[in-house]
């Protein structure tokens, strides 16, 4: 077995998050509130899918989507 490598993402997958991320300035708080609410109702987390339906988030792009989420769990 191999050890994890990290996700790569493409300069324009990162480019994509700064543009997005100007227009999300609560994203953070507004995502853990919204997962707290869920796992209080549903006894676990939501999906990706779930977390940005339930925000709102319209964002086609699924390299987006994961980079997105993975910088909302390494900034708490």
């Amino acid at each position: 077995m191999r050890d994890a490598v990290p996700a790569q993402f493409v300069p324009r997958v990162r480019t994509a998050y700064g543009a997005w991320k100007d227009t999300q300035p609560d994203r953070g708080p507004r995502a853990a509130q919204f997962a707290a609410a869920f796992r209080a109702e549903h006894s676990h987390g939501p999906s990706i899918k779930q977390l940005f339906e339930g925000l709102g988030w319209r964002v086609q792009q699924r390299e987006l989507r994961n980079f997105i989420t993975q910088r909302l769990i390494a900034n708490e």
